[in-house]
């Protein structure tokens, strides 16, 4: 479904919008593959749209796409690295620019950017992986210092015997 009347990286961002709205719908009924179907084009047309990407991973996490939702993780959290150049350490708002449509403006995921490092957190603790686990709640405590709750995660990781 396409507008006439846009053209270009309008109709883009329009084309983007309505299957994130659609994706947005089948979310709110766990009908994951379509989810991930509208998804997956959306994000053909913006690979860095954070929105897209967020619904994306917990989509695939739910549907038990476990390397399907490694690499968009992965791709997530380099996107965020390529704009806290710019734009800071975040947390990553509905200004930011990664999480703005033009027919989208009031709808974003809240901290992106922490929800992406809290499932790489849990999947490498998961694994087994401390270090890489820590790393990722490193990044959260560095948003939010003194957190109770991430330092008390960070303390289970390292108490737990081997």
């Amino acid at each position: 479904c396409q507008l006439g009347s846009l053209h270009g990286s309008e109709a883009e961002q329009f084309t983007i919008a309505r299957l994130y709205l659609e994706a947005s719908f089948a979310y709110a009924l766990a009908d994951w593959p379509h989810v991930i179907s509208c998804l997956s084009d959306a994000l053909t047309l913006d690979p860095d749209y954070m929105p897209a990407l967020r619904m994306l991973t917990i989509a695939l996490r739910s549907a038990g796409r476990y390397k399907a939702y490694r690499h968009w993780l992965n791709h997530a959290n380099a996107v965020i690295e390529r704009y806290q150049a710019s734009y800071g350490p975040g947390p990553i708002g509905a200004w930011h620019p990664a999480s703005s449509n033009t027919y989208l403006r009031n709808m974003y995921w809240v901290e992106v950017d922490r929800s992406i490092w809290r499932d790489l957190a849990d999947l490498h603790a998961a694994e087994g992986r401390r270090d890489e686990a820590a790393r990722w709640l490193g990044k959260l405590l560095l948003q939010t210092p003194g957190d109770p709750d991430l330092l008390q995660r960070l303390t289970e990781l390292y108490s737990k015997a081997d």
